[in-house]
């Protein structure tokens, strides 16, 4: 196929309104990809423009030229060109994304022009110094979002709401890159807004909406939104995504810990995270010394993903365990703070002292994770003779 007929083939599909066609023509995601073969066909300073002003009408004509433009210097590795002229053509279809009324067909099409923005984004500011392409893609995007938050239309399928979802998702992963959440509380309170339009949504969508919802609420230390957003995820991914399983569950084990609901070792191994199979059982069991040690063992791991100082967080939870055990053993509801020191120097602790290991009581008492108090004057914990440890999952993962 030569530019000409290529042309002709995208204003048919354009009159046709065959938006999932329009999408897949400018698609770039494989060397098969017709976008792909007439970009690479392409002579040396060769300018696409003049041909497709013959054939297919404004605004798609720049839409299209822009675009095999972009995936030009994709090929030839010029990722900050193809950021160049991939802003140029989204910034072409938002004309008429504005000018379009009750016509969705179009929303495919601004998907994979969104998608491919933030993507060259990344490759651009892959070994830069600073994020000023990504930031550009958020603004961009951004601006599509709102247009479309903006539709009035009555009749919710042919509302350009239903566009809402795979643009904050783009939204989404560009925050995360940046780690700058200050858009984010205004773009939720949209989609908040627009609940009624979830089940209009594609699943793989809301999946992906739930995974960074998910990862949000965890980093806010919202654990109990965290566990909900991230278990649907987990649960909605499609069974033959492995990887996109695993990454879930990279971020929804240390969540699970943290409220008392242990993964089994079988999961963990059946997706590849050895890394959290010791550190589960050291929480289960109280084990500081091992957690210590798997925590320092897999840091690289944890830091990649960027869950370390969550897991950091987990030394509580198995002081509480491990004084639940120290309980049990002395089978009393009055404990000298000293056996819990006794304990602490078996698990190579043997620098805490008892004022400190009454600030670690007094911290779990405020957190809930024991229900008592400290007797200051005889140096002890009193507990509750009904559920002195309380389950966790009763009140953490609400």
């Amino acid at each position: 196929m030569a530019l000409p007929e290529y042309c002709q083939s995208f204003s048919h599909l354009v009159e046709m309104q065959d938006g999932l066609s329009v999408a897949h023509m400018l698609d770039s995601r494989s060397a098969s990809m017709p976008a792909v073969r007439i970009a690479s066909s392409l002579r040396h300073g060769e300018d696409p423009f003049l041909t497709c002003q013959r054939f297919i009408d404004k605004p798609f004509d720049e839409v299209v030229a822009e675009r095999l433009k972009a995936i030009r210097c994709e090929l030839s590795k010029d990722s900050g060109g193809a950021y160049t002229h991939q802003e140029k053509s989204l910034k072409a279809f938002r004309q008429v994304l504005e000018k379009t009324k009750e016509q969705i067909w179009i929303l495919k099409p601004l998907a994979r022009l969104a998608h491919d923005l933030r993507v060259l984004a990344f490759l651009a500011d892959e070994n830069a110094a600073k994020s000023e392409h990504t930031e550009g893609a958020m603004k961009q995007i951004r601006d599509c979002f709102t247009n479309c938050s903006q539709d009035r239309t009555q009749d919710l399928t042919v509302s350009k709401k239903l566009g809402l979802l795979s643009l904050m998702n783009e939204l989404c992963s560009i925050a995360f890159k940046l780690n700058n959440f200050a858009i984010m509380p205004a773009l939720t309170r949209t989609m908040e807004q627009n609940t009624h339009l979830m089940d209009k949504f594609c699943k793989s969508h809301r999946v992906t909406y739930s995974f960074y919802s998910g990862r949000r609420a965890m980093f806010e230390a919202k654990y109990s939104r965290a566990n909900k957003e991230l278990t649907f995820a987990l649960e909605k991914c499609h069974r033959e995504s492995v990887r996109n399983k695993r990454m879930i569950l990279i971020y929804l084990t240390p969540v699970k810990l943290l409220i008392g609901q242990l993964p089994s070792k079988s999961l963990l191994e059946r997706y590849g995270l050895h890394q959290f199979i010791q550190i589960t059982d050291a929480v289960r069991h109280g084990n500081l010394l091992v957690l210590r040690r798997e925590l320092q063992q897999h840091q690289p791991f944890f830091v990649h993903w960027g869950i370390y100082m969550i897991l950091e967080k987990l030394r509580f939870i198995a002081y509480r365990n491990l004084f639940k055990r120290v309980q049990a053993i002395l089978g009393t509801t009055q404990i000298k703070i000293e056996a819990f020191k006794i304990a602490l120097v078996f698990m190579q602790e043997s620098d805490v002292d008892i004022d400190e290991i009454e600030c670690i009581v007094a911290n779990l008492i405020h957190q809930k994770y024991i229900k008592g108090y400290i007797s200051h004057g005889q140096r002890k914990l009193v507990v509750s003779k009904k559920e002195p440890f309380p389950n966790l999952a009763t009140f953490l993962g609400a």
